[in-house]
């Protein structure tokens, strides 16, 4: 990790408030109710534009950075965790997990790319926290625009976003094709323009006059 990405981390650790995204976890092992906790945040991060990323070590009422004790360091692993993440995510989730020495203590932050193509639905078993169901296959899982909180999808605003960052993608991916064929057709696809009729430039011309 370069110095820049590694300012970059250090400067998430210390925001000292939580964003849409940005979450903040204490230290905390990968293991029983953890799992769920975190994995339900990553599914929503990854339907947001831009991703985000998980700060563990941060306490998540004062936001003060307070490091990860070293067993709970040991617990993350992307080997591990990926895995558990995708057996959850339909279509998988793209993560990176980097340990970030800060002022003495040590943190871990899990970044969350946002989706690739469609939008990220839960799959698999059920995950519990606290006995009760937490993550449950076939939701839609967002950040809330007003609690910067993790929650299932419950009206058309909660869609607004996650539907225009689809729809923004299947632009580009058309854009792209054209492109493609553009090319294959020998036209130069950055310099193409359409040359407007004879009637649109005269209206055009009269618009200027006016």
């Amino acid at each position: 990790m370069n110095d820049a990405a590694s300012q970059e981390l250090i400067e998430l650790i210390i925001h000292g408030q939580e964003e849409r995204y940005l979450d903040y976890k204490a230290s905390m092992p990968w293991e029983g109710d953890n799992k769920a906790i975190i994995v339900r945040t990553i599914l929503s991060m990854a339907n947001l534009r831009g991703g985000g990323y998980i700060v563990i070590g941060v306490e998540d009422q004062t936001f003060k950075p307070v490091g990860m004790q070293l067993k709970h360091i040991e617990s993350f692993s992307h080997d591990k965790i990926a895995p558990i993440v995708n057996s959850h995510a339909e279509p998988e989730v793209n993560i990176s997990i980097t340990p970030v020495p800060y002022n003495g203590m040590d943190f871990i932050v899990i970044q969350v790319q946002e989706f690739a193509d469609i939008p990220v639905l839960s799959k698999g078993r059920t995950m519990y926290v606290k006995s009760e169901p937490y993550l449950q296959a076939g939701k839609l899982y967002i950040r809330s625009r007003r609690m910067n909180e993790t929650r299932e999808v419950q009206s058309r605003t909660d869609m607004r976003d996650v539907i225009d960052l689809a729809i923004d993608k299947g632009i580009r991916r058309s854009a792209e094709r054209l492109r493609i064929w553009m090319e294959e057709m020998g036209i130069d696809f950055n310099r193409a323009a359409i040359t407007p009729t004879d009637d649109e430039q005269f209206d055009l011309q009269l618009r200027e006059m006016g």
